[in-house]
């Protein structure tokens, strides 16, 4: 017997046990099972497929689709090479953009509202990880063909 600290009461624990049996007799039959069908489980782990997460969210042609696109790395890039483009007083107003389209990160081709925003912004790992990305040289055309093991005459 157990005694229960929050409820107060008693619990008893039974344990099935088999009766011993003689040397020659047959082993006993399998532990009895309580009845029931008991809950279901489905095969795939445990959850059913309305909570499963799915694996492939990302890359599912409707997340593409819905997605904002921003310029690619190489595009970004070559943004790079002329950044007295982009500077504040050189881009012409709009005040469709944020901060009336003059305070803009190329890295991440982003407007801001504010100047200090987008220093705030220029200290994030986000803005961080693009630089690097758009620092490195893009692979071109020549590349992915020498890596395939197509040869070229110069």
């Amino acid at each position: 017997q157990v005694f229960g600290p929050k409820t107060g009461c008693v619990l008893v624990c039974l344990r099935a046990r088999s009766p011993p049996h003689p040397e020659g007799s047959a082993a006993p039959a399998a532990p009895r099972v309580a009845m029931g069908k008991g809950h279901k489980q489905s095969k795939q782990g445990g959850l059913s497929t309305k909570t499963r997460k799915k694996s492939n969210k990302n890359s599912r042609a409707s997340h593409i689709a819905r997605k904002i696109r921003t310029k690619d790395i190489d595009q970004v890039h070559d943004d790079l090479k002329e950044p007295d483009k982009f500077l504040a007083g050189v881009l012409e107003k709009d005040e469709d953009l944020p901060g009336m389209g003059q305070f803009y990160c190329i890295a991440c081709s982003r407007f801001f509202q504010t100047a200090a925003v987008k220093v705030a912004h220029e200290k994030s790992k986000l803005h961080k990880r693009r630089l690097q990305k758009a620092s490195d040289i893009p692979h071109s055309q020549l590349d992915a063909e020498l890596a395939a093991g197509m040869t070229h005459d110069r």
